[in-house]
């Protein structure tokens, strides 16, 4: 069962696919909670946890799934490593390369959320329904790059 929480979301915002994952990044936060877990971390720093936990161990991965710089990504990481909730190790194939895993102190909780990320997946499936949400799966994992390309940008300039 899915539990009732309230985004904070503006009126009038529309509600998108950024509102959705927002929803998603609170629906996991509740979760933690409910069973006494803190989720003291940054919203950016949870994603990080989230992209690690689904077996990315690179910046560079990390960074691309992300869709921001790798510096961006090795500050988190760094914050994340002195709080003692990841390690890096030297990659033997690419020694100038970072693996990046949990501390074995973090590797429950990491569990805790791949478990509720598994179960999100099956409840929105019983939620909307298996052919509704296996066509949703269709869509988030189709290639998206020539969407973009649908609107020509001089149609979506205002006119003056």
């Amino acid at each position: 069962m899915m539990p009732k929480v309230k985004a904070r979301i503006r009126s009038g915002t529309p509600l998108n696919l950024l509102t959705k994952l927002y929803w998603l990044d609170i629906v996991l936060c509740a979760r933690m909670t409910a069973i006494g877990e803190d989720w003291w971390i940054s919203r950016t720093q949870r994603f990080v946890i989230m992209n690690i936990a689904c077996g990315f161990d690179r910046a560079s991965d990390i960074a691309r799934n992300l869709g921001v710089t790798r510096q961006s990504v090795s500050f988190v990481l760094k914050d994340l490593q002195d709080r003692e909730i990841i390690e890096t190790k030297q990659d033997p194939a690419h020694r100038r390369s970072n693996i990046i895993t949990f501390t074995k102190e973090f590797e429950r909780i990491a569990a805790l959320s791949r478990g509720f990320a598994d179960g999100f997946e099956r409840d929105l499936a019983a939620h909307f329904g298996d052919k509704t949400f296996k066509n949703f799966l269709t869509v988030l994992i189709s290639d998206w790059s020539d969407a973009t390309k649908a609107v020509e940008p001089e149609k979506l300039t205002a006119k003056r």
